[in-house]
């Protein structure tokens, strides 16, 4: 992202260097190309943290200088980062607010304008952190995400100059082993992070201090200059090759940052290391024009980028074909262009005709007036006066998941003395004679249950949690997880209690079995597999554990109902409407019969067999809602799901009369 300017260090023993500035092109390419979905990036993501260690490594000899010099001060320090920071990204925020104010439905343009909020105040990681999780909003809709690193770098610079202050008054000068026990720690703690908070290990400054610790040593001398030209070579071909491993075989579903974020943190380091005492290879090629050239705009290239690839998207209400994305991509650098010739341009080095009063006066003004400009939009709901009662109606479709939120999590509080999630039906009944058991697709269900369970006069328990499978994980095959032991005890309380007749299983199969979401959706697997990694494995492995445990409550007395696959969309259903009708477009998201066939066809086949099995009954809510060739998306005007792949209340009462034998009497009296 930003770093200190290459030029700044131009006083310092290692002048300026072209092969940054170009190391610096292969990092926002390389995050470019990902943001765009382009074929052959998929870990194109790592391309910020290869900034990180750059950034570490730039500041760190400005740092050390004026420090050993005692000539450091806050406020040049201060000076130099807004010069950096400030004028492009405020350029960015204000165009960004103001394109929002004409393509961004109210509710998004509020959450623009909280985002927006956030990154003025350098807290958009812990914003968006906050934002994360099983039902968050995707990426694509979120303009301003990408700024979530400019706040883990100017998080990390309030501390890290204070830490080699203390190691030269209090350390003797041990700027080496302060920092590395920064890095260690951190380190440390981001590969814990990785498997027990992962939202919180990517978001956060102190498990991403590390990446900028790398170059911080590398600055401090902690690796002695390599001298020999063949060593240069091969150091630095390793570095480029470990991080392009990484944006050509990482994707969504690698664990990261983590030990994986090595790669291109070491590949970065190993360039730099390599560069800091003379020629190589790799230096001459990053040192190329148009490399270089792509390094002086990387700042303004990763700060634009995005939101354009997001606005360009938001108004088809879907994603770009790769043509299209390449011609954004294409926008963007003509705009980073001009944004730095034109906006950073003239706030940095020592020839600006800005002063230090006048750039802290106009950075407080500029950030008050965006701030102001932000609080203003969420004070007034978005500006709603701009769409009709049609839109305002198909927007708060979306907000049915509210009602999911607080009891879809069950599996969260495995060792809790609660058990189910809610309770269903009527509470006059005696006793709780069935269960609902699954992921947020039976909590989409539950009140289409509990509404058919009073009217029978039954009580009943949802135990439902969100990516929770409603099956029994073999741990030889799945990872231990709060969805397995959560199941291991819906199971025993199943086993415990002979009242519970009926068993209703409910889940998103194919996101299971697939381990992938539908179409362009990127949606991580929501169960890691040991040793099956191939889709037909999984998808055999998972189908197995569904039958099995099927067939055993089955032959345990109990009557199994499991509810098959809803027609996934890939897009959001109610906004993709919502955002046509108020820009005056027609788009039809419904997708074809083929393509639900094509998607569900291992699961399917299993509901085909267990539809053979004794005591167990499949419900197929796609022949509800497929006609001959599409599955519709909306009713006499009514959106039929409330994202992209679960159903509005509008979709469950098309699909709820296939529950009622579910509820209907058996041998001539209640069951």
């Amino acid at each position: 992202m930003s770093g200190s300017s290459n030029a700044a260090a131009a006083g310092h023993s290692l002048g300026y260097r072209r092969d940054i500035d170009g190391l610096r092109a292969v990092a926002v390419l390389s995050v470019a190309f990902y943001h765009a979905r382009l074929p052959g990036f998929g870990g194109g993501f790592v391309g910020v943290d290869v900034f990180f260690v750059i950034s570490g490594y730039l500041i760190t000899q400005i740092l050390l200088a004026e420090i050993e010099r005692g000539a450091f001060s806050v406020l040049a320090f201060y000076e130099r980062r807004v010069r950096r920071i400030f004028p492009a990204l405020f350029a960015v925020l204000l165009a960004v607010l103001a394109a929002g104010c004409v393509l961004l439905l109210p509710d998004d343009l509020v959450a623009l304008a909280k985002s927006t909020l956030a990154t003025v105040l350098f807290a958009a990681n812990f914003h968006f952190l906050a934002e994360a999780g099983y039902f968050a909003a995707p990426s694509w809709s979120k303009p301003l995400l990408h700024t979530w690193s400019l706040a883990v770098e100017e998080q990390f610079y309030i501390v890290f100059p204070g830490l080699l202050l203390f190691a030269r008054r209090r350390l003797g000068g041990r700027y080496i082993a302060a920092t590395l026990i920064t890095v260690l720690v951190s380190f440390a703690v981001c590969v814990v992070g990785t498997n027990n908070f992962r939202d919180a290990d990517f978001f956060l400054a102190p498990t991403r201090a590390w990446e900028l610790g790398l170059g911080s040593l590398l600055a401090l001398g902690a690796l002695a200059p390599l001298r020999a030209r063949a060593a240069r070579e091969a150091l630095a071909a390793a570095g480029l090759l470990a991080i392009a491993y990484a944006v050509a075989s990482y994707s969504d579903d690698t664990k990261f940052p983590g030990v994986s974020a090595l790669a291109p943190c070491l590949g970065a380091t190993a360039i730099l290391w390599a560069g800091g005492a003379g020629e190589s290879m790799v230096g001459r090629l990053l040192s190329t024009g148009p490399a270089v050239f792509v390094g002086l705009i990387s700042y303004s290239l990763y700060l634009w980028h995005w939101p354009l690839l997001v606005y360009a998207s938001y108004v088809p209400a879907r994603a770009l074909t790769p043509p299209e994305a390449c011609v954004v991509l294409a926008v963007s650098v003509a705009v980073a262009a001009a944004s730095w010739r034109f906006v950073e341009r003239p706030f940095r080095g020592a020839r600006s005709r800005i002063g230090r009063q006048s750039l802290f006066r106009g950075a407080l003004g500029v950030s008050l007036a965006t701030a102001a400009a932000a609080l203003a939009l969420a004070a007034t709901h978005g500006l709603p006066g701009r769409v009709d009662e049609t839109v305002r109606a198909l927007v708060a479709t979306k907000d049915e998941r509210d009602g999911l939120l607080a009891w879809c999590n069950f599996h969260r509080s495995t060792h809790g003395p609660e058990l189910w999630a809610r309770e269903l039906g009527d509470p006059a009944a005696p006793d709780a004679s069935f269960v609902v058991w699954g992921d947020s697709h039976a909590c989409m269900f539950a009140e289409a249950i509990d509404s058919l369970a009073r009217k029978a006069g039954r009580r009943g328990h949802l135990a439902a949690g969100g990516g929770c499978p409603p099956f029994v994980l073999d741990r030889k095959v799945v990872r231990a997880n709060t969805c397995a032991t959560a199941n291991d005890r819906v199971l025993e309380a199943l086993r415990a209690d002979p009242g519970l007749a009926d068993v209703i299983m409910a889940g998103r199969w194919a996101l299971y079995f697939e381990g992938r979401g539908f179409g362009q959706e990127r949606v991580r697997a929501p169960l890691e597999m040991i040793g099956a990694n191939a889709t037909q494995d999984r998808a055999e492995l998972l189908g197995g554990m569904l039958e099995h445990t099927a067939a055993f409550l089955a032959k345990s007395g109990h009557r199994v109902w499991v509810i098959g696959p809803v027609p996934e969309v890939g897009l959001e259903v109610p906004l993709v409407l919502a955002r046509a009708r108020m820009l005056g477009r027609s788009v039809d998201p419904a997708p074809a019969l083929t393509e639900f066939e094509a998607r569900q066809h291992e699961v399917l086949a299993i509901l085909a067999r267990l539809r053979e099995s004794p005591g167990v009954h499949v419900v197929l809510p796609h022949e509800r809602l497929c006609g001959e060739r599409l599955c519709d998306v909306v009713r006499d005007g009514a959106a039929l799901y409330w994202d992209d792949d679960h159903l509005s209340r509008a979709g469950v009462g098309l699909v709820e009369p296939l529950f009622e034998p579910i509820f209907a009497p058996r041998d001539g009296s209640p069951p």
